[in-house]
């Protein structure tokens, strides 16, 4: 049994051509108003573009302005460095989304940010947190913990099973029975499932199978209408990530795999 704490398997990066629809499987549903922006695009947009396009669903910050898609050079975000350095603080402190030229896996958390805005820019602004303690820290190492971890598992692979309330108990137990619990949640009605991280969408452009890290989001009802549904998950997510309490360490739930 895989659990989130396993790596994702890897996809060539850039492996697939430019399709304007690249979004035509049907579990981008979450997705689908970033996504549909980018439509009559011939070829991977700039990073200029990808910015303008997705300009009015990127989310505004809280001292005014919105955050911004900028260009970033090809490089590993593994590297070592002072903190002004470190992707999410960027994010987190300027305001700014570094993001590679023509490259699948930064398109698509650009599309997942003007889609999920509150959750991503909370998953910057607690990545942000946890880098200032483990500076002020006299035994922090360069390795991630174990609440980074959760919050990268979330980012790249995570896919939320959007549920009641009343709901929310039996179906974490039913979760934690196996990885097709998931699916099985879905089909009878019991969950939503919303796709979350960029990875993932990653992995489906590719046609590659993807093992996701699920995270039961609980609300008072579930709305039949798609954008609302996704917007009160967006909301959820980014309360729980504010709840320093919260997503401590990769969750206790089998990876389910999402596959074309």
């Amino acid at each position: 049994m895989i659990y989130p704490g396993a790596e994702m398997p890897r996809t060539r990066v850039n492996a697939a051509p430019w399709s304007p629809r690249f979004d035509a499987h049907p579990r981008f549903e979450a997705v689908l108003p970033g996504s549909a922006l980018l439509h009559s695009f011939d070829d991977f947009p700039s990073v200029e573009a990808l910015d303008a396009a997705l300009a009015a669903r990127l989310p505004t910050r809280e001292g005014g302005g919105r955050y911004q898609l900028v260009r970033d050079a090809p490089r590993s975000r593994r590297r070592s460095g002072p903190p002004r350095e470190r992707y999410d603080v960027l994010i987190d402190r300027d305001g700014t989304i570094p993001t590679r030229e023509a490259n699948w896996h930064d398109l698509l958390n650009a599309v997942v940010w003007a889609s999920f805005p509150r959750a991503k820019s909370r998953v910057s602004a607690r990545q942000r947190r946890l880098h200032a303690q483990r500076d002020a820290s006299a035994t922090a190492t360069h390795h991630r913990d174990r609440s980074q971890d959760a919050l990268a598992l979330l980012d790249e692979g995570g896919v939320l099973a959007v549920c009641t309330r009343a709901e929310h108990a039996a179906v974490c137990d039913a979760l934690a029975q196996g990885p097709d619990a998931l699916w099985s949640l879905e089909a009878a009605g019991r969950a939503r499932v919303l796709i979350f991280g960029h990875a993932v969408y990653e992995h489906l452009v590719h046609g590659a199978v993807s093992r996701a890290a699920v995270h039961p989001v609980a609300l008072d009802a579930l709305p039949d209408e798609l954008d609302a549904l996704r917007a009160a998950a967006d909301l959820a997510l980014a309360a729980r990530l504010d709840d320093p309490a919260d997503l401590l360490a990769p969750g206790p739930y089998p990876a389910a795999p999402v596959a074309l």
